[in-house]
């Protein structure tokens, strides 16, 4: 019996065995399986898994993926458009141990509900930023744009993203997006996330800024992986990214008014003093890399330079008609042009006293127009009675008066190296409290030089008509290259454009500037727009609509921003005023953005703020001098001006002064006889295209009078870098770039 039970037990022991075996094995084994859900991988029609080249190529061109893009003069934007993604599955090898490999991969396109459009725009503001080609890494960033920089200052990412998820999973996205999110913050549309028609769908729009394109990246993954993790669909289509970089134009107007309120400094009589205070403020306009100065020459009928119709002003020595000893506008031009500043001599053109002293007549000197010719003069009593509040100016219904003027501008322009000449507003006298403006102070000057049938407001406008355009023709027949700007109240009628309520500059004081646009009779207009932006007035409607007149003219306008009363801190010194620096820095946005109506850079009133401070508090000086003027910029060309371009500079060289210190230096070139300024440029690119600079802000780094240049380590060079130098002629025509000279290796020190 126990062998035949032993007999019949072997069989089930061995299939127990077997069994165990079977069992022992199939639990050790590796599990294979296939991922649940489908992810997402990526987008189609996006340029991500191939090479992405933004490039700037003279004539500032546009170049995506090798194809050409278009030209683009001011402006550069990249439009992503793609409706598909790209999702997949992978089928894993999963050990007990929890050891996992990819063992297969599917893959399927999926349709979009619409196409979607990644947007990146690269306009104004700007930082000391070039293009230069870069290639898109694979992973899960949309778009990844990188930027050359010539500074360490930074510049930001506006990024505005509409995120579909479940209640519960905003909460970890926020996080994410605040992590990568510079200060102030997350702004978030609405406040909280807001059911968006399916069941537990719900929808919040997140609007940010970011440090640069790598954090743009780094979120997009971070959210794409949290989306992944979490099972949740991240819904790409109703994404929209916007990104505004830094390209400063090259080409702008940036002036500043200095009057005779901000120089000579008060009381301040010290020649040597008198030039130091002047230098001061020179450097910190090229610091801020302002390029043309307004400065005034003739306050009321007198002088700040060596002249044989009209006195010196005592403003320089205190006494009216006295020697300053040296000549201050020879001085100013000659140390505006070493700095490759313009300097516009301002005058006015009827003014003949400062003091409002009614019986004061100790201000002007023996030779003065007003003791010379007293039958010249209209006097209006302002408001009061006794010895105060009175003006005094030149009669400009006399057509002597219209000479004598012209024959002042005529004469600095013939014996001083300016570029231009500029009048204020002060025609006929303003109104103001208890004084109604001019009623018929002059009335015999009317009835004998009037038209028949011409009524006072058409002749007096016409008087002012007649001296514009005779001053534009006079300067113009001594040298063709000097440009003529006035800058006029800023609005023109009140009513116009509608909605504007103000002081009419043509009915009041008689300045019509559309005629002299219509005329031609001047090359800029510098409107006086000395309000806010949404104010009453506004800025910004009135530029617009002076923007129209001056474009349908074909002449520019540099309009007028009042920087006088930029305070630090909160309250406004002057309601209706721009007291702020941001407000200022937007005035200039907006002044960008109309360039297609021939806004082409503005000026500053005034030099000195309210705090005695040049161009105001370090906060605004700080947001021009690291952001919209953070690179330098030539003067538009007046292509109704002479327009031929000088020859190039001649035998660039370049010495290695230290670590990232070098020093060029070059010669005028053989037809250079009246040339002052030149154009200092680096390319990454061996060709030049079409012979002409780059156009990129990012590319110019000097404009200077001389003709030597110190680079120091703000302005960063790599080895294989080119240096090349422009001419540039009055008119602010470039020539074509010199013979460049390449940057071979790193600076050593000590050499």
């Amino acid at each position: 019996m126990p062998r035949e039970y032993e007999n019949k037990m072997r069989p089930i022991r061995f299939h127990i065995l077997l069994l165990f075996a079977v069992l022992c094995v199939s639990g050790c084994s590796p599990r294979i399986y296939w991922d649940e859900h489908w992810l997402y991988e990526a987008l189609i029609n996006l340029p991500r898994a191939q090479t992405v080249r933004v490039e700037s190529i003279p004539p500032s061109s546009l170049w995506v993926d090798g194809q050409y893009a278009g030209k683009t003069p001011l402006d550069i934007r990249l439009s992503y458009s793609f409706n598909q993604i790209r999702l997949f599955k992978n089928q894993y090898k999963e050990t007990p141990g929890g050891k996992k490999e990819v063992l297969d991969k599917k893959e399927r396109k999926q349709e979009m509900p619409q196409a979607v459009t990644h947007t990146l725009q690269f306009k104004a503001p700007g930082y000391h930023d070039r293009f230069q080609p870069v290639e898109t890494p694979l992973g899960s960033a949309p778009i990844r744009v990188a930027l050359r920089k010539k500074s360490g200052l930074s510049y930001e990412i506006e990024c505005k993203l509409t995120v579909n998820a479940r209640r519960e999973h905003f909460s970890r996205i926020e996080g994410i997006i605040s992590e990568h999110a510079l200060s102030p913050g997350v702004r978030k549309s609405p406040d909280r996330p807001v059911e968006n028609g399916g069941p537990d769908q719900y929808r919040q729009t997140f609007e940010i800024a970011l440090r640069d394109a790598d954090a743009l990246g780094q979120m997009t993954d971070a959210l794409f992986a949290e989306a992944e993790k979490r099972n949740f669909v991240f819904d790409v289509s109703r994404a929209r990214t916007e990104a505004t970089f830094s390209t400063n134009p090259t080409r702008e107007f940036r002036a500043v008014w200095v009057s005779y309120l901000d120089w000579p400094p008060q009381h301040e009589t010290d020649p040597a003093r008198q030039k130091q205070a002047f230098i001061r403020l020179l450097d910190e306009f090229r610091r801020l890399n302002i390029n043309a100065v307004i400065f005034q020459v003739r306050p009321a009928c007198d002088a700040f330079y060596r002249s044989e119709k009209e006195p010196w002003s005592r403003l320089l020595t205190g006494t009216p008609g006295s020697d300053p000893g040296y000549d201050p506008l020879a001085f100013a031009v000659r140390e505006a042009h070493l700095r490759g500043i313009e300097l516009h001599a301002w005058l006015n053109p009827f003014r003949t006293r400062l003091s409002t002293k009614c019986q004061n007549s100790s201000e002007t000197a023996r030779n003065h127009i007003s003791k010379i010719r007293p039958e010249w003069l209209l006097r209006f009593r302002l408001s009061g009675s006794g010895n105060c509040c009175c003006y005094e100016m030149l009669n400009p219904g006399i057509p002597q008066v219209t000479e004598y003027v012209a024959d002042i501008a005529s004469d600095i322009v013939r014996r001083y190296d300016v570029d231009g000449i500029h009048f204020d507003d002060t025609f006929y006298p303003y109104p103001r409290k208890n004084f109604a403006g001019i009623r018929g102070e002059d009335r015999q000057t009317y009835r004998k030089f009037r038209r028949r049938g011409q009524s006072v407001e058409n002749w007096r406008r016409e008087n002012i008509n007649r001296l514009i355009h005779r001053v534009n023709t006079r300067i113009k027949k001594e040298k063709a290259h000097i440009r003529f700007g006035v800058s006029p109240f800023g609005i023109w009628r009140n009513g116009i454009p509608e909605g504007t309520v103000g002081m009419s500059a043509c009915d009041a004081i008689y300045s019509d500037a559309l005629a002299w646009l219509e005329n031609k009779s001047v090359d800029y207009l510098a409107p006086q727009l000395y309000w806010k932006t949404g104010g009453q007035p506004d800025y910004n409607r009135l530029l617009s609509w002076w923007a129209g007149k001056v474009r349908a003219a074909g002449r520019h306008i540099y309009p007028g921003q009042i920087v006088y009363y930029v305070r630090t801190g909160p309250g406004e010194r002057m309601p209706g005023k721009p007291g702020s620096a941001e407000e200022i820095t937007r005035q200039v946005r907006i002044n960008r953005e109309s360039r297609g109506g021939n806004v082409l850079g503005n000026a500053f009133y005034r030099a000195i703020g309210t705090d005695k401070e040049i161009l105001g508090p370090e906060t605004l000086k700080a947001m021009l001098g690291k952001g919209l003027y953070a690179t330098p910029a030539l003067p538009p060309v007046m292509p109704w001006l002479d327009v031929s371009p000088p020859d190039p500079p001649e035998n660039l060289q370049l010495a290695v002064l230290g670590e990232n210190r070098y020093a060029l230096k070059w010669t005028p070139p053989g037809n250079g006889s009246g040339l002052w300024k030149y154009a200092v440029y680096t390319a990454y690119h061996e060709d030049i295209a079409d012979g002409k600079p780059p156009e990129n802000a990012g590319n110019l780094i000097a404009v200077t009078g001389r003709t030597t240049l110190e680079i120091g380590p703000d302005i960063r060079l790599a080895p294989g870098d080119l240096l090349f130098v422009t001419a540039v002629s009055e008119n602010n025509a470039e020539s074509r770039p010199g013979r460049p000279v390449r940057l071979a290796r790193p600076p050593i020190a000590g050499e």
